[in-house]
Parts: C-alpha cells; structure tokens; sequence
C-alpha cells in the first residue's frame, strides 16, 4: 500500500518527491545503490526476491526518474503477476534513447513491445528531469512527467491514451496510491494536505530541517486499531494512512481473502506502541512501511536522493545511525535542448 508525493511549489525546489515503499518486511532487498555495468548510471534499491532483480523508485544520472505503486487488487492471488512490476521500472532507466527520445514515445513503445502484457496492476510516475526551456534561467517550468496505470477502463490501453502530465508548472501537488490517479484513496488527500502546509512554512529553513519534516509526513500514523477477527475493516484501514505500522498477514484462504490483522512488538519509532495492539509470532507475514525515500531537486540540477530503511530483511528495527542512505549528483544535461514530451 505504498504512497508517493511530490510538489513543485517548493521556492528552491522545483521538485520534491515523497515515497513509502510498504512490503512484506522479509522480502529481501538491496539498499539503494548505483547498479553494476552496463547500467551504473542507474541509482536505487532492488528488489531481490523476482529473477528480474527491478526496483520500485530510481534515477539516472541524466534524470530519468521512474516510480512504481502497486494497483489494489481484489485478492493476493490475482495481485501476483507473470512478469515483474519491477521490470517496468527498470525499462524505463536502462532505456538507450538520448536525451532528445520523449518519455512519450517510450509509452507508445512499451505497448507495441508488448511489455505491459502479464503485468500486474501498477501506476507508474516516470520522466525526465529538465528545464522545459534553458534559456529562462533558474526559474524555468520542468518538463512534464507521466502518470500511467494499467487498470484503466480502457485495460492497457490506458496506458497509451490515459496518461496525465504533471509537474510541468510551479504550485502543484500530486498524489498516487494504490487506485486510480483521479480517484485518490484518503491517504493521499491527507498527504497532499501535510505536504502544502509543509512547503508553505518551509521558508528558510535549512535543508537537513526540511528532510526531516518532509520525513513526519511519510511517518504520520493515522492507521485505526482493529481487533478481533480479520474482515474488511482491516484491509480498509490501510487506506487511510499514510505510515503502516507493521502488522501480521494471514494466509489467504476463501474465509479470509487475504486480510490482515494488525500486529506489533518492535514498533516503529514514529509512534509508540498503542493499547489493543497484538504481538506477532511469525515474521514472515510481517507487512508495514519498510523503506521512506525523499527526492529533492533544486534549480541547478543537483539532486539529494535520501533513502531510509526502517527494518532490515530480517524484519528487525534498524538502528537510527544506520538507516539512511544519500546520494547527491547532478544531473548530465540538465542546461541542453529540453526533451519533448507530448
């Protein structure tokens, strides 16, 4: 149940971008890291449990940013798919276009690829970060990124012809979840609220100030406590928060249909433990936030990428001192012919 934010309001920022990455705290992943050749322009974590080795959220250091939330399927079973939602992802960074090839021609090339076929369902954030015109300086709009699913009306379809365009002007802010772009889940709005209230009284404050309250916002807790008997409200909760603390999955069976029971006994250090709360027994069904990463661009083209890992892969609490991960670059190309897009 992943969540990603992003804002363009920000006065020295032209974009920030928000992401929890929500998981199965045993799924093994890689820290984020540049990839090894042929692909070591490439900045992300992996996910190391599917052959295909992708990733949720990475950047190239000639801007190519991609960003994947999952779909909300009706059960586990129909959520599993024959190829990596990953993979899409990846395709996207390792794609060979130059800096003139559009992100909207590898839309159109990734239907015709037939690479979106046995994909799961997935909202996909993706562009490339540049000034839509060099010449205006430092306060120039960037190009427009897209946000594409594949559970459209239209079925893959709306990938091609469903695409929205955001972030290509000053003062927006944009959610996405596990539903429909147009169609936000609770969690976002509450997102989208906490993160302009944030920008607007961000005004001089020193950027480790500003990662740290653009951090509270992916760690605000409003997950309702349910006991007793796993049913529908359980699931529902989920859509209503933007941090999910960790709780116990069941095996999907047809009496439970894959919902969950809240759990906990290491409790996340966004909250302390709250009465009503179970322990858990069994880390392998342990679900919850896992990793939170922060984007910031600034008007030059230097990027800070800040990765956070709140548990290890074997569901233990990450201490404090070793949870973070940044990376700073600039990006290649950033004063050059914009890319056209659409």
């Amino acid at each position: 149940m992943c969540i990603l934010l992003l804002t363009t309001s920000h006065p020295d920022y032209p974009l920030i971008l928000l992401n929890n990455r929500d998981e199965f705290l045993h799924r093994p992943t890689q820290p984020a890291a540049f990839w090894e050749p042929p692909y070591s322009h490439i900045f992300s974590g992996r996910d190391l449990a599917r052959p295909e080795h992708g990733t949720w959220l990475g950047i190239t250091r000639s801007g190519r940013l991609a960003v994947l939330t999952n779909f909300c399927e009706d059960s586990s079973a129909a959520a599993i798919s024959q190829k990596s939602r990953g993979a899409v992802v990846t395709s996207f960074l390792t794609s060979h276009e130059d800096l003139s090839g559009s992100t909207d021609s590898w839309l159109h090339r990734l239907l015709a690829d037939g690479k979106m076929n046995g994909v799961g369902g997935l909202s996909l954030l993706c562009g490339i970060l540049r000034p839509s015109s060099p010449s205006s300086g430092p306060k120039a709009n960037l190009e427009k990124l897209a946000v594409i699913c594949n559970r459209t009306a239209a079925g893959d379809e709306g990938v091609e012809s469903g695409a929205h365009w955001v972030a290509g002007s000053k003062g927006e802010t944009h959610g996405l979840s596990n539903s429909l772009f147009d169609d936000p889940w609770p969690k976002v709005v509450i997102g989208k609220n906490l993160l302009a209230e944030t920008i607007e009284k961000s005004a001089g404050k020193p950027e480790d100030e500003l990662l740290e309250d653009l951090f509270a916002i992916l760690s605000h807790d409003t997950m309702p406590i349910t006991t007793g008997k796993r049913n529908e409200a359980q699931l529902e909760a989920l859509r209503h928060s933007i941090f999910i603390p960790a709780f116990e999955t069941s095996p999907e069976t047809p009496e439970t249909n894959g919902h969950v029971e809240p759990i906990t006994e290491e409790v996340s250090p966004a909250r302390p433990a709250r009465p009503g709360e179970h322990r858990w027994s069994h880390p392998e069904r342990l679900y919850g936030t896992h990793k939170q990463t922060i984007i910031l661009l600034n008007k030059s083209g230097k990027l800070k990428y800040v990765e956070r890992t709140l548990y290890d892969n074997d569901a233990k609490w990450v201490d404090k001192k070793d949870r973070d991960i940044v990376c700073e670059l600039d990006i290649e190309g950033w004063n050059n012919v914009p890319t056209a897009v659409a």
